[in-house]
């Protein structure tokens, strides 16, 4: 029977094999989410500011001031990704090495 401290076994006396190694992946995965922009319209009545605010929401796509709503996060099939790849694995190397993706077969 060996002990800890041998070199073969853990603490737990479960075997450690001395040539194995660690290796890094990292998973990606596309999803959609909710951003929302916080912004105030000037108009004399509450109609005229969302008439005012819905003409206007445009200009706001994509603004450097909006935050992610939390809790909102839905992974993306490839079906809705026009069939493009959704989820990628990459060994993490340098440079990173994809080794799986879940679109284009």
């Amino acid at each position: 029977m060996a002990f800890y401290g041998d070199g073969k076994h853990n603490e737990n006396m479960e075997h450690v094999s001395p040539t194995l190694k660690e290796f890094e992946f990292f998973f990606d995965q596309k999803v959609t989410t909710w951003m929302r922009t916080h912004f105030t319209v000037e108009a004399e009545t509450k109609e005229d500011a969302i008439k005012i605010a819905v003409e206007d929401h445009k200009s706001l796509c994509e603004s450097e001031s909006w935050e992610e709503i939390n809790d909102v996060r839905e992974l993306l099939s490839t079906e809705d990704n026009g069939g493009e790849t959704t989820e990628e694995l990459y060994f993490n190397t340098f440079p990173t090495v994809m080794v799986w993706e879940n679109g284009k077969k």
